[in-house]
């Protein structure tokens, strides 16, 4: 799907007329445009449902089933298919099926299965379907591992993301690991995002990230994050950088961190709301060199050194400057 296409699996959805269905092989459905061959569906239980029909079933015999807390997948299902009208079809299909009542849950499943589809193109081939498959679970797993980040954290390293002028380099250089000493990495260039909700550019470091390696250079994101009813969520945030990106496996790559940041608070993670003016007009950036530190070198066997400074005090660097500088430091200007 393009990226102008972002939502249209969730519009669909949405769409579905909610009919009494008989069993768990009964869907509403409607054909997905552009995949004659794949249905979006509604169960009996009006979750939605992934159905793909594959071409060369009979070459392989059928994989087992993947039962988790949120997905579940079957092959070769005979599924009994309802439209809109009246008309009714019966085939075979991998089923796909989000196990959640959540609402939030349901636009990220689609959200996540419109880039499966780019994947494995209008038709489906088993090993294909498979390999998107088994990505799909994988990422559905993480939710159900503990959190790798805070939410505000995560929060503010969307937004520094959503915001650049070049979306696709910053998520190129996110960071894998929440053990990760920075956030963002390209090249000789390193990005750390700070947020604070107590409106004092005050930000917690590790001595480490204010110590690039030799012949590298660091500049620190500090910006104020603030709870707001009417604000802006992780999972708005998500859709819109989907949007502005139209590589498919950078795409994966976004959607996978965000899960594996979130893990199992994503229902409250992905819909915690912040205030995207204040934190846009408070973000700054500041050359990691000048951030007030404590002294090195450390005195023996002292190690693992944390604390708090301020930066209220410094200059922050310019627009002008981080163009400039291109690459990661350009990406950060804002479109």
């Amino acid at each position: 799907m393009t990226n102008s296409d972002n939502d249209i699996l969730l519009r669909l959805f949405r769409g579905l007329d909610s009919v009494q269905l008989r069993g768990a092989d009964h869907f509403a459905a409607v054909t997905i445009p552009s995949f004659v061959h794949y249905r979006l569906a509604k169960d009996s239980r009006s979750r939605p449902t992934l159905l793909l029909a594959v071409f060369d079933t009979g070459r392989t015999s059928s994989a087992p089933p993947i039962m988790l807390r949120n997905i579940e997948v079957q092959h070769d299902v005979h599924c009994h298919i309802h439209y809109a009208g009246g008309a009714t079809e019966s085939a075979a299909f991998t089923v796909i099926r989000c196990n959640s009542d959540s609402e939030t849950l349901h636009a990220l499943f689609l959200r996540v299965c419109a880039t499966v589809l780019d994947q494995i193109g209008p038709d489906a081939t088993r090993a294909a379907v498979l390999y998107a498959v088994n990505r799909l679970v994988e990422l559905f797993r993480s939710l159900e591992r503990p959190a790798t980040k805070t939410i505000v954290g995560l929060w503010a390293e969307l937004f520094v993301i959503e915001r650049s002028c070049d979306p696709t380099l910053m998520l190129s250089s996110w960071h894998t690991s929440a053990s990760d000493l920075l956030d963002f990495s390209c090249g000789e260039q390193r990005l750390e995002v700070k947020a604070s909700s107590r409106h004092l550019r005050q930000h917690h470091f590790r001595l480490e990230q204010l110590l690039p390696p030799l012949g590298s250079r660091c500049i620190i994101a500090s910006l104020f994050v603030e709870p707001a009813g009417a604000g802006v969520s992780i999972s708005e945030l998500v859709a819109t950088i989907s949007g502005e990106v139209t590589d498919i496996q950078i795409q994966t790559r976004l959607h996978a961190l965000v899960f594996q940041s979130l893990g199992e608070k994503w229902e409250t993670g992905a819909q915690e709301r912040f205030d995207y003016e204040a934190a846009r007009d408070s973000l700054r950036f500041y050359d990691a060199l000048a951030v007030p530190r404590i002294a090195v070198p450390l005195p023996n066997s002292v190690s693992d050194v944390h604390f708090i400074s301020d930066l209220s005090g410094l200059n922050p660097i310019s627009d002008q400057h981080l163009k400039s500088s291109k690459n990661l430091f350009a990406a950060c200007v804002s479109r």
